[in-house]
C-alpha cells in the first residue's frame, strides 16, 4: 500500500506535496482534516471487504495500524492535530447482531490505543436503519445518513 500526495482537506490526490488542492483554497469544505490510508484497490479494497463483509475481524489490527501510521504522516505533512476523543459510528442494531461487530468500534480501539486518545464508543446512538453507501452519490449519501444518529444519554443525566 503506497502513500501519495492529497490534499488534508478533501482528499483529493495531488501531483506533489501541498496542504490543500486548488478547489480547497476556494471553498474549504465543512470538515477541517482528513486522512488517507491509500486508493481504494487491491490489496486494501480487499482487506476491508474481508474486514466488514466475510467475518475476519482480525484484519483490525493491520488497517489499524495503516490508519494510525497516515495519522502520523499527516501530522508530519498537514499538520492535523489529534482530536480530543475517537467516536466509531456505531451501527444498527440489527446489522451489528448480523454482523457480530462493529468494524469502526475494533478500529478505533486500536487507534485510541496507539495515540493515547479515548475512545467514546457509546455516546453515539444509530436510532434507524439505513441502505448502504456504496454506490450512492454525495447528496444521496447525506440524505440517507438523515437523522440516523442521536447523543446517547443515559438516564441518570
Amino acid at each position: 500500500i503506497k502513500s501519495f500526495p492529497y490534499c488534508g482537506h478533501c482528499g483529493a490526490e495531488l501531483q506533489y506535496y501541498a496542504q490543500h488542492c486548488g478547489n480547497c483554497l476556494k471553498e474549504e469544505p465543512s470538515w477541517d482534516k482528513i486522512v488517507i490510508i491509500g486508493h481504494y484497490i487491491e490489496p486494501l479494497s480487499v482487506l476491508i471487504h474481508r474486514f466488514k463483509f466475510q467475518n475476519q475481524f482480525w484484519i483490525d489490527r493491520t488497517l489499524a495500524r495503516l490508519l494510525y501510521l497516515a495519522v502520523r504522516d499527516a501530522k508530519r505533512t498537514h499538520q492535523l492535530k489529534l482530536p480530543e476523543a475517537i467516536i466509531p459510528v456505531p451501527l444498527y442494531h440489527f446489522r451489528q447482531w448480523r454482523r457480530g461487530y462493529n468494524q469502526a468500534d475494533l478500529l478505533s480501539r486500536q487507534l485510541s490505543r496507539w495515540l493515547d486518545i479515548p475512545n467514546l464508543n457509546n455516546i453515539v446512538k444509530r436510532v434507524r436503519h439505513t441502505h448502504t453507501q456504496r454506490g450512492l452519490s454525495a447528496k444521496d449519501r447525506r440524505q440517507n445518513l438523515k437523522n440516523a444518529f442521536c447523543l446517547a444519554v443515559s438516564k441518570n443525566e
